[in-house]
């Protein structure tokens, strides 16, 4: 499956497999698409099998492809979602991630991007990623009840 969901038309039967498969295979694919997520998600082919799996499999797929890039590995200077934010093909998927994901994965992918955003304001693609995660800060700060003309009511 690894070589077939980094091929140019082999992307297209796993991401077939994962919107429309048999709940046992869904569930193979899925397990090795997250498992193999920060890889795949800075492939060319591969990371629309990761995009088609968090459009079409629910919050939990969220939940679990975040805490897969967000794990520290060993040998790795940062974590994967700081590499993945500033590649070409991967920043689509963070941004897709906080455009659309759950409150509270959007907030853990923020607190990760806050600690490395002088290096992605950096790179061309990390800017992308930067820019929604401060544009989410200020919606959430205009969304608190501040005082009118200086006072609480």
């Amino acid at each position: 499956m690894d070589t077939i969901a980094r091929g140019q038309w082999g992307n297209w039967v796993i991401q077939h497999i994962v919107e429309h498969g048999h709940p046992d295979d869904r569930l193979r694919a899925l397990d090795i698409i997250i498992n193999y997520s920060a890889t795949y998600s800075t492939d060319q082919f591969a990371s629309k099998v990761i995009e088609k799996a968090l459009k079409c499999c629910g919050p939990e797929i969220f939940q679990s492809y975040i805490a897969k890039i967000v794990e520290k590995e060993p040998g790795r200077p940062r974590v994967a979602l700081i590499d993945i934010s500033s590649d070409l093909y991967g920043n689509y998927l963070i941004q897709y991630v906080l455009q659309h994901g759950p409150p509270c994965v959007r907030e853990q992918i923020s607190f990760h991007v806050r600690k490395h955003m002088v290096s992605l304001r950096g790179s061309r693609y990390g800017q992308r990623v930067a820019f929604q995660v401060e544009r989410l800060r200020t919606a959430g700060q205009k969304s608190v009840n501040w005082p009118q003309q200086g006072r609480w009511d």
